[in-house]
């Protein structure tokens, strides 16, 4: 009976410091809740003001900007690789040599329909692309202005 009451008592001893440990863990964290402007009294151990949140940078619309760039040169590098050519002609004056024969392309209502449905999808994907890096930027700079402005 004596070694069972001895190993509670250590037992006990150590949950109730886990306790405290949790207790003094968790204090600060209530303490730092955000309140209309509870982050300006606060400094660092430098005597700086801590940046709870990246401020948005301009680079981040440049560098939206630039893939949209790099990928219509892309496109644009690839069809002068590998051009199409629309008529008989225009093959003839780029390579200067005769062209024996013509095979055309009949392009049913199907494949019209198909065609059309991916110009779609690409232009909804790019629009929603850029507004979700506006909805990004404006969040970021709503954000920032509302902690350190």
């Amino acid at each position: 009976m004596r070694a069972l009451n001895r190993d509670y008592d250590v037992t006990r001893g150590q949950y109730q410091a886990l306790v405290e440990r949790l207790n003094r863990a968790n204090s600060p964290i209530r303490q730092r809740r955000p309140v209309c402007g509870a982050f300006r009294g606060r400094r660092t151990a430098h005597g700086k003001q801590p940046t709870d949140f990246p401020r948005p940078h301009p680079a981040h619309l440049v560098v939206l900007l630039g893939g949209l760039a790099a990928g219509i040169g892309v496109a644009y590098l690839m069809h002068q690789l590998r051009p199409v050519f629309v008529s008989a002609r225009q093959l003839t004056e780029l390579t200067q040599l005769p062209v024996l024969g013509v095979v055309s392309m009949t392009w049913l209502e199907r494949h019209k329909a198909q065609a059309r449905r991916a110009v779609q999808v690409y232009s909804m994907a790019v629009a929603v692309l850029i507004a979700v890096a506006a909805v990004t930027l404006l969040t970021q700079s709503a954000t920032s202005h509302f902690l350190h402005g």
